[in-house]
């Protein structure tokens, strides 16, 4: 009995032994778990770096060609050539930052066109409105630049329907198919292609502006620096008012804001002083009131903007009352582009 104790003792042991082996195999050969999403490691990557250096990129190249005289750029010769560059520049960042890895977002509910289709007409109102006024303008580009007198001034559309065509590039991107949203430090939806159209925007005002007054016999020699000024300004005040948005932290959020507010209102500084010249030399040809709209009305639009950036900073309006904020201001800003064109025609 003894032996046989012995013998099955010897047995269950091999066979313990055998089965913690075989688990043991079992564990190793376990699949791997699911791998991690990707993520964005680079810090060069991060979208407030890629926008802010791509932004200044542009302006310096745009100010080293535009010091090039007697042949600054957006000149009657090459003025056509805006409209590539802003609507390719938007479509650039557009597919970069979606390439990267971040999520596209419409700014438009799913379900908004039933809830409220009067609200959803209004919130595609800058789809027809953009696109309307892109084709008005080509039109009277087409007439100008071979018919009637001021066919010589068929050059100043263009900046307008390159900053036309952008912005409906814009949001037939946004509601079709969907933008690059971010999160900001509010816990809102951010878009960052939204501050590159405003970018563009803003920086096609005061070329268009140069333009006009640099035609006028006597235009002084303050000018063309006033435009360098402006242009610098221009990046840094939405590439700081970006990084304010998306910066975390407390005090670094506030120095981008005060950076991008002092840039604001310096680049409002030195396109007042610009429409102010247009004023002086308007009054011979009787549009001086048109100067003077045209400088009331960017003050107060351009200030519409900043309202609404600090109430949604404060959680005041939803996201989607902030984005048909922005769709107003859009609106008015970019009608005094078209403003400047028929002043300068006149």
């Amino acid at each position: 009995m003894t032996t046989k104790h012995t013998e099955w003792s010897r047995i269950q042991s091999k066979l313990r032994t055998s089965c913690n082996k075989s688990s043991m195999r079992f564990a190793r050969q376990a699949p791997p778990p699911p791998p991690l999403p990707p993520s964005i490691e680079n810090p060069l990557l991060e979208p407030g770096v890629l926008i802010c250096t791509l932004l200044v990129i542009i302006s310096a190249w745009y100010i080293k060609h535009l010091l090039q005289r007697p042949y600054p750029t957006l000149n009657k010769n090459n003025a056509y050539l805006c409209f590539p560059c802003y609507t390719g520049l938007l479509l650039l960042f557009h597919l970069g930052l979606w390439g990267i890895g971040y999520e596209l977002e419409s700014p438009l509910p799913a379900d908004l066109a039933y809830d409220n289709p009067l609200l959803f007409l209004f919130l595609l109102s800058p789809v027809i409105g953009f696109g309307l006024l892109l084709i008005s303008e080509f039109l009277s580009w087409l007439f100008t630049s071979v018919l009637g007198p001021a066919r010589c001034y068929a050059h100043f559309r263009h900046p307008i329907m390159a900053v036309h065509g952008s912005t409906l590039l814009f949001y037939i991107l946004a509601y079709a198919h969907g933008a690059v949203a971010l999160q900001d430090r509010f816990g809102r939806p951010l878009y960052p292609v939204r501050y590159v159209h405003w970018f563009l925007s803003v920086s096609s005002l005061g070329q268009s502006v140069y333009m006009l007054l640099n035609t006028y016999a006597g235009a002084p020699a303050w000018l063309p620096s006033a435009l360098v000024r402006y242009l610098l300004a221009v990046p840094v005040c939405f590439g700081a008012g970006f990084l304010a948005s998306y910066t975390t932290a407390f005090a670094p959020a506030m120095a981008w804001l005060a950076l991008s507010f002092a840039a604001f209102w310096y680049m409002l500084w030195v396109m007042l002083r610009m429409l102010r010249l247009g004023e002086a030399k308007g009054v011979a040809t009787g549009n001086a009131p048109q100067f003077v709209a045209i400088r009331i009305a960017i003050g107060l639009v351009w200030h519409g903007f900043t309202i609404v950036w600090l109430l949604a900073a404060a959680d005041w309006v939803t996201p989607l009352t902030e984005h048909g904020l922005y769709i107003v201001c859009d609106l008015c800003a970019k009608y005094l582009i078209l403003f400047v064109s028929i002043a300068s025609i006149n």
